[in-house]
């Protein structure tokens, strides 16, 4: 509020407005956190580059529902999908589900449970525990259908068969910031077009391949880099960018990597680095090289980062 920047094409000073501000990171790492504050305080934003997507609650529900149809057996899936707004058992109900299981899976015993389990009245309201029973009932008869059309529809169909059934979008309006979350499910649904020839658990192969490599599938935006909004971006996307106003944050923080990793230093050859208490001469001194050329390497980035403002 109230910082003047000078025109570049008047020569005068003016007002700043939200697009002569981009707020850069190293990584995608944390952005989300920087985003929610922004929306805290109505300020518009757009995400630029590779941020977001992958990062978002509303599809891992979604794919945790995917694993789940590849895989009923995987019960992380499981416990992720009864806790989350597709069924949305509270925890409580949970831990007797997973008590009662013994060598079970997770999924068989959510069954079970329903049919014949003890269920914890809810301080709530009375009317907690029929409506998780109905919830239940109906997500493991989703889940079921969703088995069985599998190999005869394609992925995309079988996204806006899960959400139309059971309701997810009317969850995510009760929810802060709806519309950005509704534009990501729609996103990712147009996504899976394009991968129609793909099996479920091909497909959750791909996506774990691109989250292991960071390839950061960009966040569907409600806005465009034209509109008077502020811009959130990697260092790297930044290069040959420029804004009157750069804000630079999370730079403080230079880890020592090193630690647990397998490398070979080009004159010294290869070394299994250990902690930095159990180091003998070699490999301190191998560690030490590396971290010089890390923290090089962070200047350059930072030079990059600082080179982007044009005023401030």
């Amino acid at each position: 509020d109230g910082v003047e920047i000078v025109d570049p094409e008047t020569g005068k000073p003016r007002p700043a407005e939200y697009r002569d501000v981009a707020i850069l990171f190293r990584s995608s790492t944390g952005v989300e956190s920087y985003a929610q504050g922004l929306a805290r305080w109505g300020v518009p934003y757009y995400l630029a580059g590779n941020l977001g997507l992958s990062k978002q609650l509303e599809l891992e529900d979604l794919l945790n529902l995917f694993r789940l149809v590849a895989n009923p057996l995987d019960d992380l899936a499981a416990f992720a999908w009864l806790r989350s707004p597709f069924v949305g058992l509270r925890d409580e109900v949970l831990t007797r589900i997973r008590m009662e299981a013994g060598r079970r899976p997770m999924l068989y015993a959510a069954g079970a449970y329903l049919k014949s389990g003890e269920w914890f009245e809810a301080p709530e309201h009375p009317d907690v525990v029929p409506l998780e029973r109905i919830a239940l009932e109906r997500g493991l008869g989703l889940l079921e259908d969703l088995g069985k059309l599998k190999s005869r529809v394609p992925l995309d169909q079988l996204a806006l068969l899960a959400l139309e059934r059971s309701g997810y979008p009317l969850h995510i309006q009760l929810l802060e910031q709806p519309l950005p979350r509704l534009a990501n499910l729609q996103r990712f649904v147009r996504m899976l077009e394009a991968y129609r020839s793909h099996t479920v658990g091909s497909f959750l192969e791909l996506w774990d391949e691109w989250k292991s490599e960071d390839v950061g599938l960009p966040q569907a935006p409600l806005y465009s880099k034209r509109d008077n909004v502020v811009t959130l971006s990697t260092v790297h996307a930044a290069k040959g960018l420029e804004w009157p106003i750069v804000v630079l944050v999370d730079l403080t923080e230079i880890r020592d990597k090193t630690a647990n990793t397998l490398w070979s230093d080009r004159t010294l050859g290869p070394i299994l680095a250990t902690k930095q208490e159990e180091r003998g001469t070699r490999a301190a001194k191998l560690c030490r090289r590396r971290q010089a050329e890390e923290r090089a390497e962070e200047a350059r980035g930072f030079y990059v980062a600082a080179t982007r403002a044009r005023d401030r």
